[in-house]
């Protein structure tokens, strides 16, 4: 009698077990299914779609999709320049702006020499930066600089844009030039103003003021409104032509935000006024670099790259990625684009990655030729979980519906401020890589890439966030109806 009962209940064991794996196969292939569907939908026929799903909880692959083919990733591409900052810079890491001289420093506050502004590629570097470093030197004691002010900016020895990116895009905020010293983002806003009567040319402001030798305005004050602004690739004159409405309301005067034609030279320009403005005289400037030996007088330094990866991942910043990339190859006696991509295969694959699929030109991913695969922007977000900064890699990502290229994403439903992944666009690409938690709690790493979709980009990032949102609400095992 008790060995019956006790095969009883063995079977009765063995079949609750069974049905609890069924239960988990069932919810797994319905989430499958439901995934098929999406990606089955009219607007992304004509394309390609890679995708890799992987549980962080036990390393078991959910979904894939073309995981080990290669796709452009756009600003997907900032994952990499990420962790290989990290891996390359470490955590602590930050951009110095010193000022230097040559020569001798006199007690009277002369300097018999040049004063030479010295950069290392930082991104960040704002007006408010610059105004410090004029004041630290007027403190130093400097009165009157006899010799050159000039730019030394030789530490960025490269070309100042990467391999495939868009020549058609070098006037505008997003693909400005990457150089040793940046200013205000290498951006000003543009902003144009009807005149006062039909017929009147339109009136210009720039913030921050950018010389008006750079501008050639032919656009004049009418009732309709037709307005383009171009910039020459040769000269980087910027043309305003066509029609200003003489209705057009002051709010609506900002035009766009543009790259500054000649960052060296606003750079001076800027440096100069202000150093003038501390009580510091002097008569020329110059962008070359000096050749004698240089003294450090003041300076000052960026946020550590912590901070740095919040401010690029979350607006999806395209300068600090692209100096990051250049600064990782810190080993070098000058960086380049090549530099640093002759490094990179190495980290990768010390992170499990698999460096016959990936291909990176730049740190941004504004470059068509870089390449790749789902599966490997996966192992890479399954390795910076384990890494030592892993909280603020997750804490550096855009988070749905509440912030940075998501903020407008996967509102009210389970996937709001619970992914948090990077977002990917240009002309026929759209991506989305990153973290999601399930009804379980369980942490899901994912890569959506698209490419060549002929639709607009709306439809392919409402896929993606179908397909985030279906994560988000998976549960391994299905909830009978009492516990519904």
């Amino acid at each position: 009698m008790k060995r019956t009962l006790a095969v009883l209940f063995s079977l009765a064991l063995f079949l609750h077990g069974g049905a609890s794996l069924a239960s988990k196969i069932d919810a797994l292939a319905r989430l499958q299914s439901a995934i098929d569907q999406v990606l089955a939908t009219p607007d992304l026929k004509a394309g390609f779609q890679g995708v890799s799903i992987l549980s962080l909880k036990d390393h078991t692959t959910l979904y894939e999709r073309n995981a080990d083919k290669v796709f452009i990733p756009a600003s997907n591409t900032k994952l990499l320049t990420s962790a290989f900052a990290l891996h390359q810079l470490g955590s602590e890491f930050s951009f110095e702006t010193s000022v230097q001289y040559t020569g001798s420093l006199q007690a009277e506050g002369v300097l018999q020499g040049d004063l030479v502004l010295v950069g290392s590629g930082d991104p960040t570097l704002s007006l408010d930066n610059l105004r410090t470093l004029a004041h630290q030197v007027a403190v130093q004691g400097v009165k009157r600089i006899q010799g050159v002010l000039r730019l030394d900016t030789k530490r960025f020895d490269t070309e100042p844009y990467a391999e495939g990116w868009a020549i058609d895009d070098e006037a505008y905020s997003y693909q400005t030039p990457i150089l040793g010293i940046n200013l205000n983002h290498n951006t000003f806003d543009l902003y144009v103003r009807p005149g006062k009567a039909p017929g009147d040319p339109v009136e210009i402001e720039t913030r921050p003021a950018i010389d008006a030798r750079w501008f050639h305005i032919t656009a004049k004050t009418t009732k309709k409104e037709a307005l383009t602004i171009t910039r020459d690739h040769d000269t980087k004159t910027i043309t305003i032509a066509g029609e200003r409405s003489v209705d057009t309301k002051p709010e609506r005067t900002l035009v766009d935000s543009l790259a500054i034609p000649n960052v060296s030279e606003f750079v001076l320009q800027q440096f100069e006024a202000l150093l003038k403005a501390e009580g510091v005289s002097l008569e020329s400037t110059s962008a070359f670099s000096p050749h004698a030996p240089l003294q450090k007088l003041a300076s000052t330094r960026s946020e550590s790259l912590l901070k740095l990866l919040e401010k690029m991942n979350k607006p999806s910043d395209n300068l600090i990625a692209d100096c990051l990339f250049l600064a990782s190859a810190k080993e070098a006696p000058s960086l380049s684009w090549s530099q640093s991509q002759a490094l990179y295969p190495s980290a990768f694959k010390q992170m499990g990655l698999d460096t016959n699929h990936i291909r990176i030109k730049d740190g941004s991913g504004l470059s068509r030729q870089n390449l790749v695969s789902p599966r490997n922007l996966v192992r890479l977000l399954s390795f910076c979980a384990t890494m030592p900064a892993s909280s603020s890699f997750y804490d550096s990502l855009p988070i749905a519906g509440v912030d940075g290229t998501l903020k407008n994403r996967m509102k009210q439903t389970r996937a709001e401020n619970n992914c948090r992944a990077k977002t990917g666009s240009l002309g026929g690409v759209s991506s989305l890589s990153g973290y999601v938690k399930t009804m379980d709690g369980e942490l899901l790493a994912f890569s959506l890439l698209m490419n060549n979709h002929t639709c607009p980009s709306s439809k392919a990032r409402t896929a993606q966030d179908r397909i985030v949102v279906l994560l988000a609400g998976f549960r391994r095992k299905s909830l009978s109806k009492s516990e519904e």
